[in-house]
């Protein structure tokens, strides 16, 4: 019954993904005093405290040191390393 159904509605959007799927944090080459926190797409409401307290720190103190961000470096890609899966970066870039 529902291969001839009309669609009644729907909707489309952009879904802002990085190439490894995993968020951008840093500054934004060659554009000084610009940076970046993009490529969450769905899941960047959850982490957006986190975030932007890393991002403030990066801004006003040069690094964040409430977490490593590093991983989520722009030359990532680059450098060929790319981010997988889910955690595992936690134990290759341990708090500080």
């Amino acid at each position: 019954m529902l291969a001839d159904a009309p669609l009644a509605r729907g909707h489309a959007g952009l879904y802002d993904m990085s190439p490894d799927e995993k968020a951008i944090l840093d500054r934004v080459p060659g554009v000084n005093g610009a940076y970046m926190a993009v490529g969450f797409s769905g899941t960047g409401f959850k982490t957006a405290p986190a975030v932007g307290a890393c991002m403030t720190e990066l801004i006003t103190e040069g690094r964040a040191r409430t977490v490593d961000i590093t991983p989520f470096r722009w030359s990532r890609f680059d450098e060929k390393a790319p981010l997988h899966g889910g955690a595992e970066y936690v134990e290759q870039y341990p708090m500080h």
